[in-house]
């Protein structure tokens, strides 16, 4: 019993939220470009987007850590930027880390069965 998918459902469940992250990391990294170059708020601007990046690539490797790291951002998000007060802010900023977290765990339990 539970949902079957065929190979290539699988295929595109696997590579989405790994896709996803990627665009989410390069996404922050472009407000880094606010900034000019050489200077310290660049490289400020850059770390979130950059953590991103990192962290989507290691959630290649594990992917049944990836839910936990993506709920976990998507929780920091929420506190850090205070998108709580914001709904537009908090679906621009913190959705996309609980939809990919989501996709992750979606993916992680139809390949277990």
């Amino acid at each position: 019993m539970g949902l079957k998918l065929d190979f290539k459902s699988k295929l595109y469940l696997k590579w989405l939220p790994i896709v996803l992250g990627f665009m989410y990391g390069i996404f922050f990294c472009l407000f880094a470009l606010e900034e000019s170059f050489p200077s310290i708020a660049f490289f400020m601007q850059l770390l979130p987007g950059l953590l991103i990046l990192i962290f989507t690539f290691v959630c290649m490797r594990y992917r049944k850590y990836a839910i936990y790291i993506f709920s976990a951002l998507g929780f920091v998000s929420l506190f850090f930027y205070k998108t709580f007060n914001d709904i537009e802010f908090m679906m621009l900023l913190t959705l996309p880390f609980f939809v990919i977290g989501g996709l992750f765990y979606l993916d992680y339990y139809l390949n277990k069965q």
